[in-house]
């Protein structure tokens, strides 16, 4: 006897659809294939793109975060000189490579860690 899987009513062994709720059976083994993934060597040890694009759009982004929050200030208090601004354009700028180059650190050294561990 066989049970279906959709309404649990007993199927005789000989029938393929369930006689209540008319569902073709099928083995929880019957779908599995038998081919395994396997990971080269040249692809396993490969550097990604990623580790180059996450931090710097991260940083891109928080740095046209804090530009545009300067122009938004700006517009509220409405500065005189056009030195606050560059200021403010600056270190919005400087923030943004400060934070792509941490970012950036965090990956790598996170990577490196990542490799002494799986070489153990």
């Amino acid at each position: 006897m066989k049970i279906c899987p959709y309404c649990s009513q007993k199927i005789p062994t000989q029938e393929t659809k369930c006689p209540s709720c008319g569902a073709v059976y099928w083995e929880p083994e019957q779908n599995k294939s038998k081919e395994t993934v396997e990971i080269k060597e040249s692809e396993e040890g490969r550097g990604c793109l990623s580790l180059f694009l996450v931090p710097l759009f991260l940083s891109i982004g928080v740095a046209a975060f804090l530009i545009t929050a300067g122009f938004a200030i700006n517009l509220m208090v409405h500065f005189e000189s056009n030195q606050v601004k560059i200021i403010w354009i600056g270190s919005s700028l400087l923030v943004g490579f400060a934070l792509y180059f941490l970012l950036s650190k965090i990956r790598k050294q996170k990577k490196k860690q990542r490799t002494e561990m799986s070489k153990r």
